[in-house]
Order: C-alpha cells, then structure tokens, then sequence
C-alpha cells in the first residue's frame, strides 16, 4: 500500500554494462547477502508496518459477535408425544459495536506525519545502500573485466618471451650472442612471469569481491587460460637449464 520514495519504473542504471547478463546475476546475489543492505531493508519493512499502524488509529474500531444455539420454543406437545428434537428451534444473536477516537489534539495526526517521515527516511537509506552497493560492484566488475584482459596479454607475453627464450639459447651456445645479452633476455622472460603471477591474483581478488566465485561462473574462461598459462610454464621448464655466468 506504501509505494516507495521517489523510485520510478526504469531500467538500472549500471545495466548499460551488462552485456551478457552477469551484472545482474551478481548484483541480485551481492544484495541477497550484503549485511548493511538488508538492514536497510528490514528498518524500511519496520517503519512501513509502523505507519501502517498509525494510520489504522484515525479510522473507527468496529468489533462484533456472533452466537447460535437451540432450544425449545414452548410446552404445546404432551409429555408422552415428547421426541429429543420436538419442539427445538435455533436461536441465533449478532452484535457489533464501533469506537471512534476523537483526534482533539492532533496527536493521531502527528503520530502518522512522523511516522511517514521515518518511513521516508528508511526508504532514502534503503535507496542510499543499494545505490553505494550497485555503484562498489560496477567498479569491482569494470576493474575484474581490465584485469582479465591483462591477465591474458601478459600470458601470452610470456609465452612469447619463452619461444624467444629458446632461439637465444640456441645462438648462444654458437657464440651468436653473449652472455650479458642472454640474462637480459632472460630477466625479461622472468618479470614477465612475476606480473602474470600479479594479474592473477588480483583477478582472484576482485572475483571474490564480485562474487563470481561462489556462483562458478568462471568456467567459461578457464579453458583458454589454462591453455595459455600451460604453454607458457612448460617453456619455463624447458628453458629452465641455461646458467648465466
């Protein structure tokens, strides 16, 4: 009956990120779990059910009941043409009454102005912490979507560094390049390795923001990195035997 404040039908705003459905996936999951929105929720709830009785008070109390019972309408029949049931009739009763308190002072109105008011209130924190909820996800999300795609340029970076890697172990051991020039090649390949290491973390982290890990939607992408990741640790290894001096 109370429709909330200032809250007309719309499309999120956060929405115009949401290419594939997952934003909003994760928004409906992070709002079902974040504690200080659903206090939010549950004060607006509270408030709505203490307007509601406020308003009650300014209309008429009615209460009523009702009876039945049976019971014999008179003594016209002789006792020995008597039966259990002759002569019963049901008699029934209703009665109702209503009370009206007279709003003199205007304490009943001004129980129902301020709870209005704080029914108002609850509605604006509500919309507050939802607002600051949805707006935490959408940079959460925004920076878990930069890091993947640097998660997968670094990788393939590092495969790369690794296939170079091995060419220049080859000329090296010809004598085509010299010691100083294979380390830096190598240094190269290992910072490399570090920041993919980095990535990958922080990818972790900002999926545990978002979410995504308890609802397992990283399957998809798994695949792909995994291949990647693995080419590039078996070059590791391969190359993992040359010995700067």
């Amino acid at each position: 009956p109370y429709a909330a404040v200032d809250t007309p039908a719309h499309t999120p705003w956060w929405q115009v990120f949401d290419s594939n459905g997952t934003l909003t996936v994760l928004q409906a999951h992070m709002k079902s779990q974040n504690l200080s929105f659903q206090a939010a929720m549950l004060a607006q709830q509270q408030a709505q059910l203490s307007l509601q009785g406020s308003e009650r008070q300014r209309w008429p109390q009615i209460a009523g009941s009702l009876s039945a019972n049976r019971g014999r309408s008179g003594n016209f029949l002789p006792e020995t043409a008597r039966t259990d049931n002759a002569g019963m009739s049901p008699n029934m009763s209703l009665s109702a009454s209503a009370s009206w308190e007279l709003d003199l002072w205007g304490r009943t109105a001004q129980a129902v102005q301020a709870g209005r008011l704080q029914y108002e209130m609850s509605e604006l924190d509500r919309q507050a912490a939802m607002r600051s909820l949805e707006a935490s996800l959408v940079r959460s999300y925004l920076a878990w979507i930069v890091a993947q795609h640097q998660q997968r340029l670094q990788t393939q970076t590092a495969l790369i560094q690794a296939q170079v890697f091995e060419q220049s172990k080859t000329r090296f051991e010809v004598g085509q390049i010299s010691v100083h020039e294979m380390t830096q090649i190598r240094l190269q390949w290992t910072n490399t390795q570090v920041q993919v290491t980095q990535i990958a973390m922080q990818v972790a982290q900002l999926e545990a923001e978002i979410g995504l890990q308890s609802l397992h939607l990283m399957a998809d992408r798994a695949l792909g990195d995994a291949q990647l990741l693995g080419g590039a640790r078996e070059a590791l290894v391969a190359g993992s035997g040359f010995k700067g001096g």
